[in-house]
C-alpha cells in the first residue's frame, strides 16, 4: 500500500509539470518532494535535505524557483484542477467550492506585504489578539470522500494574497478586498470551467455587495443572512399608472419575527456529522443592500428542542431546497480543518520569504502539495477498501506518504536483504515518533 502512495504522487507530480519548462519542473519535483518529507520548518534548505530526488544544483537555483523563476500559480492550479482533481473526484455533476480566509503569523518589518491583522485562533469575544503578518483568501474544492459518502473532502485549488491599503499605495497593483479576491478566483474558475454548473459558500463576513455583484451568472453563492437584514417583498407587478416601477416591495418583519410566527415543517438534514430533524421555513425576498434587484432565498432552521438559537441562512439559487442549502452552508465548516492541516503538518505560516514574489508563491505551492497528497492518497486505495473503512486525517495521509518514501529510499542504500523486514519493522517505530 505504501509503494503504490508513492507511485501515485510520483505520477500525479509529473502530470504538474506541464505548467514549468524543463529545468524549472525539475525544480519543483525537487522541492515537493522536500515539501511532503520536511519534519521542520519548511525552509528551502530544509527541504533540499529531505528530499527525496537527489539534489544536482547549487541551493541558489532552488531559491530562484520562488523568486525568478517563470511559472504561473494561476496556470499550476488550472492544471491541478482539470487534469487532477475534477477527473479523480467531481468527474460530472455540480461542482462545490467553499471560500475563507486566514491569518499566517510572521516576523520581520521587511516581510512584503505584511500587516497587522486580528488572529481569529487566539481571539475571543471580549479579547482581540493582533499579530503581524499575512492574509489569505482561499478556495477549496469541496467533493463527497470516496469510499464513505457522510464525509466531505475539502482539497485547497486557490489562494490569493489580501494586501492592505497602505501595502498597495504607489504599487502597480490596485487594492482590492477579500470579497473582490474571491469573486476574481471563481471568475477563473468559470473561465476554465465554462460548461459546468457551479455553487460557492463563505459565511457570513463575505454576503456583501461587492461579492454578489460580481459573481459569474453560472455560480450560486450560498451564506449567512444577518439577523438584523433589511428584507423587502418582491417588487410588484408593473401597473398602468405613470411613473417609475417599483423596485421592491413592502419591507417585511425582522428574520425572528418571521421564525415565531411562521409555520415551520420538519425536515431532517445531516451537518456536522449529525443527521437530526430540526425545522424549517423559507421563503423568496430582496436583500437590495446586499443583492440589489436579484432575488433571493430565506432558509430559516430552528432547534426543535429551542436549545440552540436560530439560523438564517441564504441562496442566490431559488429552486435549491431548504434540505440542501441547509447541509451546504454547513459543508464548508471543512476549510477551516483544510487551514489547520495546511498549518500543522505542512507549515503553511511557517514558509521563509520576505520579498514579493516569494510571498505570491510559496502558500499556493504548499497549497497545491496539500491537494497531491490527498488525492494520490484515494487513487491509491482504489478497490482495497473493505467495509467500515474509516476516513484518514490529512496527517495520516501524509504519514504513510513519507513512510512509502523513506522505506524507498532506504531500500536502495541497503547492501542485502536478510533482515530487510525486521529493519523495516524497527525504522517504522521509530518513524511515528518523529511524524
Amino acid at each position: 500500500m505504501l509503494q503504490e502512495i508513492v507511485t501515485v504522487f510520483e505520477s500525479l507530480s509529473q502530470m504538474l509539470c506541464v505548467a514549468f519548462n524543463a529545468p524549472t519542473a525539475n525544480n519543483f519535483l525537487t522541492l515537493s518532494y522536500g515539501l511532503v518529507l520536511c519534519l521542520g520548518r519548511p525552509t528551502v534548505r530544509n527541504m533540499l535535505r529531505a528530499s527525496h530526488r537527489k539534489v544536482t544544483k547549487h541551493e541558489s537555483s532552488y531559491h530562484r524557483f520562488f523568486a525568478r523563476a517563470r511559472w504561473s500559480v494561476d496556470q499550476l492550479s488550472k492544471v491541478l484542477l482539470l487534469e487532477v482533481l475534477i477527473p479523480l473526484f467531481a468527474p460530472t455533476g455540480d461542482l462545490h467550492f467553499a471560500g475563507d480566509d486566514t491569518t499566517c503569523g510572521k516576523s520581520g518589518r521587511r516581510v512584503a506585504f505584511a500587516s497587522w491583522y486580528r488572529d481569529a485562533v487566539h481571539s475571543s469575544g471580549k479579547h482581540q489578539v493582533i499579530h503581524w503578518g499575512h492574509n489569505w483568501v482561499m478556495l477549496c474544492l469541496i467533493v463527497p470522500c470516496p469510499f464513505a459518502a457522510q464525509r466531505k473532502l475539502h482539497v485547497p485549488v486557490m489562494a490569493r494574497l489580501y494586501r492592505s491599503e497602505k501595502s498597495c499605495q504607489g504599487g502597480q497593483r490596485p487594492f482590492k478586498t477579500r470579497h473582490e479576491l474571491l469573486s476574481r478566483m471563481m471568475e477563473k474558475l468559470c473561465q476554465w470551467l465554462p460548461e459546468r454548473s457551479i455553487r460557492l459558500s463563505a459565511d457570513g463576513a463575505y454576503a456583501a455587495e461587492k461579492m454578489l455583484s460580481s459573481l459569474p451568472s453560472q455560480v450560486a453563492f450560498t451564506s449567512r443572512v444577518r439577523r438584523d437584514a433589511a428584507i423587502y417583498e418582491l417588487a410588484p407587478e408593473r401597473t398602468k399608472k405613470r411613473g417609475r416601477p417599483r423596485e421592491k416591495g413592502a419591507r417585511l418583519p425582522s428574520l425572528k419575527a418571521i421564525g415565531e410566527k411562521a409555520l415551520c415543517t420538519l425536515g431532517q438534514v445531516t451537518r456536522y456529522g449529525v443527521t437530526e430533524e430540526v425545522l424549517m421555513h423559507t421563503f423568496v425576498c430582496l436583500w437590495p443592500t446586499v443583492s440589489k434587484k436579484k432575488p433571493i432565498r430565506i432558509v430559516i432552521v430552528r432547534d426543535q428542542k429551542g436549545k440552540e438559537p436560530d439560523d438564517y441562512f441564504f441562496t442566490t439559487d431559488l429552486d435549491t431546497s431548504v434540505v440542501a442549502v441547509t447541509e451546504e452552508y454547513a459543508g464548508r465548516w471543512g476549510i477551516e480543518e483544510a487551514i489547520r492541516e495546511l498549518k500543522q503538518s505542512l507549515g503553511m505560516d511557517e514558509v521563509q520569504s520576505w520579498s514579493a514574489p516569494c510571498v505570491w508563491r510559496q502558500v499556493p505551492f504548499v497549497l497545491i502539495m496539500h491537494s497531491l497528497v490527498v488525492a494520490a492518497y484515494y487513487k491509491a486505495m482504489g478497490a482495497t477498501v473493505t467495509a467500515g473503512f474509516v476516513p484518514p486525517s490529512f496527517g495520516q495521509m501524509l504519514t504513510r506518504l513519507r513512510f512509502g518514501l523513506w522505506e524507498e529510499r532506504i531500500k536502495e542504500a541497503l547492501a542485502f536483504e536478510q533482515s530487510e523486514s525486521k529493519i523495516m519493522a524497527d525504522l517504522h517505530a521509530i518513524l511515528q515518533t518523529a511524524a
